[in-house]
Order: C-alpha cells, then sequence, then structure tokens
C-alpha cells in the first residue's frame, strides 16, 4: 500500500505518522496558575464486536439511552420485527424483543429525552416501546409513512418528525403522546429519498437531507410545521447520514459521492467539504453514518462495504486523519450511536445475523463535579465581596462527582479574572477574614479545598469577576470590589 501504513489494530494511517493530541494541564502556584501542554498519542481502535442471534438480521436503527447504559437496535430484516437491548457496561445483549409476528423492516427510531420509551418506525407502522418494562406499549398505522429512514424527537419529547425514503418524500409528525399522526408535508419535484436529518437544540427547526441528485437539505420550522426553506448541497449529492455539533450551531452530512459536509446551521450555508479517501487514506465504500464527539473534535464515519472502515475526520482541520478496517463480516454499516460521554462508539451492521462493533474515540471527557459553591469568607454571586487590594483572600469550596462522592485528589486549578464596570445597585459584602502565609491549593480533606489568592495591588479602585477553573466541564465565579 504506497503511501500508508496499517497498524495492528487495522489503522490505516496517513505516511507523516501518529496523530497527536494536546491536553491542557493547569496547575496552581503561590498567586498564579501554571499550564503545561502535553501531547499523547490518540487512542481510536476498534475494541470489540457483538454478533447478534439467529433471526436478529442487520441492527439499525440505533438509539442510545442519556444514561449510556444501554442502546437498541432495531434488527429482525426480512422477518419479524425486533429490537435489541445491548448493556453498554458488560458488551452484552440484554434481551430482545420481538415487535410484532408478521414482518416489518425497520428504517427509523428515536428514543424520548428521558430515555422512558423509544419508536421503531417501520412502512406505514410505528411502534412505541416502553424501556422501562421493554415491552411493546403500542402500535400504529400511518399510511403516509412510505418507508420511513430517518427521523428526529422535539427536545421535550412530544413529537417526532419521520423523514420517507420515498421519490415523492415527504415529513411526518407523530404526536408521541398519543400516538396520532399530526400532519405531513410533501417534499418537492427532486427533493427526495430522506436518508437525513438533525434537529437544533431548540427545537425550532428540523433539517431532512436528501439522497438525490442534486441533493437538498430541506429546514422544517417546527412551531407551525411549515417549510422554511431548502439548501442545494451544490456538487455534493446523495446525502446519508447526518450528526449535530455539540453547540447545535453546524451539522454534518456524509454523501454517497465518499465525502462530508459541514452545514452552518445559524446562517443556513453550506460550509467545507472533504473527502474521505486519497491515495495516502485509502477508504473502500459509502459513508452510510455518522457521529461526533461530544466536544466537537472528530467526526466518525462508517463505511457501506465489506469489510468497512470507520473513518476519523479532524473536524478543526476538516479532513481524514485516520481510518479503522474492521474484520471480517464486520460489513455494510447501517447506524451508529455515540455514548455521552464520547469515549466509545458504537455502529451497527447490515449483516444477518446483525452485529454491533464497539470503537473507542481517543476522547477524554472533561471531569464533571458538583461544585457545591465557595464558603465563607467568600460570598456567592450576585453578591459583590469587598477587599483591600493586595490581600490574600481564602477561597474556599467543596467539591463532589456526579454520584455526590467527594474528590478528594484535586491536584490543580486554575485562576483568573476579568475587570467589570461597576454596578450601583450591586450588593456589596465585605470579607471578614485575610488568609495568612503563602499562597497555594490546600487539600482540606472530604472534597473540602482552599486556595489562597494574592490579589495585586493594582487592583485598588476596581472590581473584579473571579473565574476558578477545576479542571471540569464549567467554570465557577466569584465577585470582587477593591475600594483601596
Amino acid at each position: 500500500m504506497v503511501g500508508s501504513s496499517r497498524s495492528p489494530a487495522g489503522h490505516v494511517r496517513p505516511a507523516v505518522g501518529l496523530l497527536l493530541a494536546g491536553a491542557l494541564i493547569a496547575v496552581a502556584s503561590p498567586g498564579a496558575a501554571i499550564s503545561q501542554e502535553v501531547e499523547a498519542e490518540t487512542s481510536f481502535a476498534r475494541v470489540d464486536a457483538l454478533v447478534f442471534g439467529e433471526g436478529e438480521n442487520s441492527a439499525s436503527p440505533a438509539v442510545i439511552d442519556p444514561a449510556g447504559s444501554f442502546a437498541y437496535f432495531g434488527s429482525g430484516e426480512g422477518g419479524a420485527p425486533r429490537v435489541v437491548k445491548v448493556d453498554l457496561d458488560s458488551f452484552a445483549v440484554a434481551d430482545v424483543l420481538t415487535l410484532r409476528d408478521e414482518r416489518a423492516d425497520l428504517g427509523a427510531a428515536v428514543i424520548h429525552p428521558d430515555g422512558t420509551h423509544a419508536y421503531f418506525a417501520a412502512h406505514q407502522l410505528l411502534f412505541a416501546v416502553d424501556l422501562t418494562s421493554f415491552a411493546v406499549q403500542g402500535v400504529v398505522a400511518i399510511p403516509e409513512m412510505i418507508y420511513p429512514r430517518t427521523a428526529v424527537i422535539d427536545p421535550a419529547g412530544e413529537f417526532a418528525y419521520f423523514g420517507t425514503n420515498d421519490w415523492d418524500a415527504r415529513v411526518v409528525k407523530v404526536d408521541l403522546a398519543t400516538l396520532t399522526h399530526v400532519g405531513s408535508i410533501e417534499f418537492e419535484p427532486g427533493e427526495s429519498r430522506l436518508f437525513a436529518s438533525v434537529i437544533d437544540p431548540e427545537g425550532r427547526y428540523a433539517y431532512f437531507g436528501t439522497n438525490a441528485e442534486p441533493g437538498y437539505i430541506v429546514r422544517i420550522d417546527l412551531e407551525n410545521f411549515t417549510r422554511a426553506g431548502a439548501l442545494a448541497t451544490l456538487d455534493v449529492a446523495w446525502l446519508t447520514a447526518a450528526a449535530l455539533a455539540p453547540d447545535g450551531a453546524t451539522a454534518y452530512f456524509t454523501s454517497s459521492a465518499s465525502g462530508l459536509l459541514e452545514v452552518d446551521l445559524t446562517a443556513f450555508t453550506v460550509g467545507r467539504y472533504t473527502g474521505l479517501s486519497s491515495p495516502e487514506l485509502p477508504v473502500f465504500g459509502t459513508p452510510e453514518t455518522v457521529v461526533v464527539d461530544p466536544g466537537g473534535s472528530y467526526a466518525y464515519v462508517g463505511t457501506f462495504a465489506d469489510p468497512a472502515q470507520i473513518v476519523q475526520v479532524d473536524l478543526a482541520g476538516f479532513a481524514p486523519v485516520d481510518a479503522i478496517m474492521l474484520e471480517t463480516d464486520e460489513s455494510w454499516l447501517w447506524s451508529a450511536v455515540m455514548e455521552p460521554a464520547g469515549t466509545f462508539a458504537y455502529f451497527g451492521s447490515g449483516m444477518f445475523p446483525g452485529r454491533v462493533v464497539k470503537v473507542a474515540t481517543g476522547f477524554t471527557p472533561a471531569a464533571t463535579y458538583q461544585f457545591v459553591g465557595f464558603e465563607r469568607p467568600v460570598e456567592n454571586p450576585p453578591v459583590v465581596n469587598r477587599a483591600n487590594a493586595g490581600q490574600t483572600i481564602p477561597l474556599k469550596w467543596r467539591l463532589l462527582d456526579h454520584d455526590g462522592v467527594p474528590v478528594t485528589d484535586l491536584e490543580s486549578v486554575q485562576v483568573t479574572t476579568t475587570r467589570m464596570p461597576d454596578d450601583p445597585d450591586a450588593t456589596v459584602e465585605p470579607i471578614e477574614e485575610y488568609a495568612a502565609g503563602e499562597s497555594g491549593l490546600q487539600n482540606l480533606g472530604d472534597g473540602y479545598y482552599q486556595f489562597n489568592w494574592k490579589t495585586p495591588r493594582t487592583y485598588a479602585g476596581s472590581s473584579y469577576t473571579l473565574t476558578l477553573d477545576l479542571g471540569d466541564a464549567g467554570s465557577h465565579h466569584a465577585l470582587f470590589e477593591f475600594p483601596r
């Protein structure tokens, strides 16, 4: 293979070398924070594969619960439709639910935001599944739902919108509380075969991509359920799948032309485009599914090939940087889900029986902490703390993990300040004590910490917002006024 190399894990990488990713570490020191950049090789790799049982054909469509504990794959293509429940902790089949005895090939699915129900659509049929009891809660016939291929659900979980794989394509709106067909929007000639869709985080607009030439992305205003324009994707035709960036402002659409298209949803304009295959990084087959990590750093594209590949695309540089060649019979990828933490992605194949391939993404999630708030003598916003410039102020707080267990191994913090305008209406509270001794991070035990913040004398006569960065997903603020 000229210009490329294959690693033992099945990677096909550019000959320029290994991809490196940086991690920022903030270290506390007297009166300041020191940042050090550390580089480490990414760990994008195939981890394992799960083979379904007899008759559990294909592994598509797929949804994942909000906690990332279980994924649910539609199965039974060519026979009785089934939902295969996969325990992601043990990576094993936890249960299998037969939706009905007669044939119905599942084409699209959504999961309620609270994770209690999922909805699987087949030709002219919709199945509601109670995920708590893992039982069929209801079935409804919807004649206008012709071969559904893609779907979105609004943030409140009230309505789902199904796109049809039909030359006379339409979007079908369903009230999920009553399982009733609310209405449909028929697309214009040429806007055919809806394979891809995303919905913005506010639930105002949904975007449906066509699997036709030329390609179109049609925007639907969900407030009044009307068409709100169409975006021609120029030379990028045959859209196959879509994923939303974490900020909700950008979507990424795969194309059968073996490429990935960026779309600015705010401006509703076409952005960058990249091919997935090159002499240095050969990729085979057409991309049929895509997921994006929670940091918005990489997209992971699964191909419809035998065997299939999974391509890692750097979204900052908008170029493929790595690819995994899967093993024998891990072929024809149709679906994909990303766990909320972003550490693993799961790709469903169209094989008989179905298979799910587990892939490590190389994404390192930020620590999830419960910051209880600043403790006295520092007051929390909106109160403004009054102190003398040049004094050392004790910042005290308690830190718990996502299960409420005290965090006892915090080694670094970063403190920054931003000057703020004076607010005559602000409540001002004088600080009752100052810290003695040297500044620095102190571990007081049981999740309690203290950082002695040495304030510059130049702060006199000004007000500042202090930001405490603990290396978690958020920042923590306190307000200060220095009259002298």
